[in-house]
């Protein structure tokens, strides 16, 4: 599996040729290709968890969380919140925002995960999205390639390819498959 973590290594050494995420890629072998910009929501099933859709910040953080995480113990949120002197109960952890969806769908659990990730699980899974109570940050997205395939026209070919499916999918039309 590849993850912001690991993505511009598996290019280095031609386990993959591209790369769609949230990496930083600062060094002159690589390129990016800006996608789309994203930020945090909260999701969960108000029918096993009832929280209102605006959440104060005492009804979030007294609710049991679900994990995103490459590394299982800490995210983004647990770094906002140590910056406010606050904790938050997390109850289960994944590597996955899919697997996350699944079991957002069978457990009162709420969770942060990406806007764009979140608006397509809830309706897909009957789920419901609202804004955290905490300053979560905003990132982009970016195609990320090796420059050395740069001028490959079928490596061209390719990224445009997946950035229409990407514009399909940010704009709610087709998933990308």
């Amino acid at each position: 599996p590849a993850s912001s973590a690991t993505a511009v290594e598996m290019i280095d050494v031609g386990e993959i040729e591209l790369a769609v995420g949230a990496a930083t890629v600062t060094d002159a072998h690589h390129r990016t290709r800006r996608l789309f910009a994203s930020g945090y929501s909260c999701i969960f099933n108000p029918r096993l968890l009832p929280l209102p859709s605006e959440l104060s910040l005492e009804k979030y953080l007294d609710a049991p969380h679900l994990l995103i995480s490459f590394d299982g113990r800490r995210g983004v949120v647990d770094d906002v919140l140590d910056g406010m002197a606050r904790t938050r109960t997390v109850v289960g952890s994944t590597a996955q925002f899919a697997s996350a969806a699944v079991q957002l769908a069978t457990l009162p659990v709420l969770c942060a995960m990406p806007t764009h990730a979140a608006l397509r699980f809830a309706a897909a899974l009957d789920l419901t999205v609202c804004e955290p109570p905490i300053p979560l940050p905003h990132y982009d997205i970016n195609l990320i390639w090796h420059a050395a395939a740069g001028a490959d026209p079928a490596h061209e070919w390719f990224r445009e390819v997946v950035v229409d499916a990407v514009d399909r999918f940010v704009s709610g039309g087709d998933s990308p498959a």
